[in-house]
């Protein structure tokens, strides 16, 4: 007895210390974060950089140009210009972060040789001798100072075969702390032959410094309407008629051949500019938001967290709003694979800022997110860094130690020490004639493997009691058994043979 117990409290120290790391609860976290976001469905959002080159999911830019539309258009992104239809002779301007319309930049024109230079080509609506048809030039301004002659676009040449001072194509500048549209034997009858030498409209009130506002001016060939507005308001309209009246004759603008000029933007300028856009058609409606307010959506693909089943702990998500935006998140999770579309799994929505989610929907091995977003009140963009979740892993369980198996006349006694976790529901042994084939029917308590429930707390020994058939070899492992179902590996496999021997008298007569 003296030497069973020692091997016992050896072997049950030594199992105690290897046990010691066990993590009974193993907590991990899943995080969507930067563009590594596996995006299954989503509107009105896309991925940007912030003013440290942080990748964040926000609205969608506005304005949405038409491409097909647009004959020029520059967001001041970046300092060299690709553009289809224009040829870039000169650029120079300062890419400007600390003010902007959208995006990461503005451009900054600052006097002396700031300005860019850009030569039509053929296939731009004012290259020399051609008919412009309808027409609008929109843009975001940001004055420094209210200088005169500030030139937002420069596109005025002098006709050099004839001796006079005439000049030909149009100017949007600063006068008098007013921003000002003149158009100069730019708008010709049908045929031609007569020409309005001057047209200017100018704003109503003096431009705002160090403020954004939004300018543009449209024309319509159909009607010979123009409209100069300012914040999408409209301000002035005109019609570009014989006598410049509604429904009378119009005139058309027309690129005269003698100019051969190219056109500037920021000529003699102090100010930021942004969005810049010539666009072939008349526009009288304009979308003035840096970034989409409709609501939107982003759904990700379904993930895999375990083999096992998950639990989640809690959700968070990193973002960065004005107090008007809204971020509604929800999640859906299952047991079992579904596709991203399936409409059959039930979006669970949780208040993040006070957490909680019904029991019933805590537990799975596959899950997907959803965020739904709410910009409508707000003009600001919402910033969404990162989605993080703490969960619980039901790791597969700790693997039973058997300590001995003693056989008996038409018995097995198998001794272990059982898995620490608290979740054990219980175990199965494991028998069969051959070693790590425990194909057998031979027990009377049936066929291999055979289920025992959890009998005690803690590293105490559990036993089971197998009836087995003397003098046949048996080879026995057993295995634990969580509330999940999941099942840990093989314990390492005893040998055992039962014998007539082993009677209660260590002997046998006859058998």
């Amino acid at each position: 007895m003296k030497s069973f117990f020692y091997i016992f409290f050896i072997f049950l120290t030594g199992t105690s210390f290897l046990y010691s790391f066990k993590r009974f609860d193993t907590y991990k976290t899943f995080e969507l974060k930067g563009s590594n976001w596996p995006v299954f469905i989503s509107e009105g959002v896309s991925f940007k950089k912030d003013e440290n080159g942080k990748i964040f999911i926000g609205l969608t830019e506005n304005p949405d140009y038409d491409y097909f539309a647009t004959d020029l258009f520059i967001d001041f992104e970046k300092s060299s210009l690709r553009l289809e239809n224009y040829q870039t002779l000169y650029s120079y301007f300062i890419l400007y972060k600390d003010e902007k319309f959208n995006g990461a930049f503005s451009g900054k024109f600052t006097f002396s040789d700031s300005c860019i230079k850009l030569l039509p080509k053929r296939e731009s609506i004012f290259y020399p001798g051609s008919e412009v048809g309808s027409f609008t030039i929109d843009f975001w301004l940001y004055p420094f100072k209210n200088y005169d002659k500030q030139y937002i676009i420069y596109y005025l040449a002098d006709d050099i075969n004839i001796d006079n001072d005439r000049k030909y194509g149009f100017i949007v500048y600063l006068d008098k702390g007013r921003l000002k549209y003149k158009f100069l034997n730019f708008f010709y009858d049908y045929e031609k032959k007569n020409v309005i030498e001057n047209v200017e409209l100018e704003e109503e009130a003096n431009v705002l410094l160090y403020k954004w506002e939004h300018h543009a001016i449209s024309f319509d060939s159909r009607s010979g309407k123009m409209v100069i507005y300012r914040n999408g308001i409209e301000e002035k309209v005109i019609f570009i008629t014989e006598n410049f009246k509604k429904n009378g004759k119009v005139y058309y603008p027309y690129v005269n051949e003698v100019v051969n000029t190219p056109l500037i933007v920021g000529k003699n300028s102090f100010f930021l500019l942004d969005n810049l856009r010539i666009s072939k058609k008349f526009i009288n409606n304009f979308n003035l938001f840096s970034v989409n307010r409709k609501e939107s959506f982003l759904i990700t693909k379904v993930f895999k967290l375990a083999d096992n089943f998950f639990s989640i702990k809690d959700i968070g998500i990193d973002l960065k709003k004005d107090d008007y935006g809204f971020v509604k998140f929800g999640y859906r999770i299952s047991d079992d694979i579904f596709a991203p579309d399936n409409k059959n799994i039930p979006w669970v929505y949780v208040n993040l800022e006070n957490f909680n989610i019904p029991e019933e929907f805590v537990k799975g091995k596959y899950i997907q997110f959803k965020l739904i977003i709410y910009p409508e009140v707000s003009e600001k963009d919402i910033k969404i860094y990162a989605l993080k979740l703490n969960y619980n892993v039901d790791e597969t369980p700790y693997i039973p130690q058997i300590v001995k198996a003693v056989p008996g006349d038409e018995v097995v006694e198998i001794y272990f020490i059982p898995s620490p976790e608290d979740d054990i529901l219980g175990y199965e042994i494991y028998y069969g004639n051959e070693s790590k084939n425990y194909i057998s029917k031979d027990a009377l308590e049936g066929a291999s493997p055979i289920f025992i429930k959890k009998q005690s707390e803690g590293l105490q020994y559990h036993k089971a009691t197998l009836t087995l058939k003397n003098e046949r070899p048996y080879f026995i492992s057993v295995r634990a058994v969580d509330k999940n179902g999941h099942k840990s590996p093989y314990s390492k496999e005893v040998y055992v043979r039962p014998s007539s021997v082993y009677s209660k008298n260590n002997f046998s007569i006859d058998r």
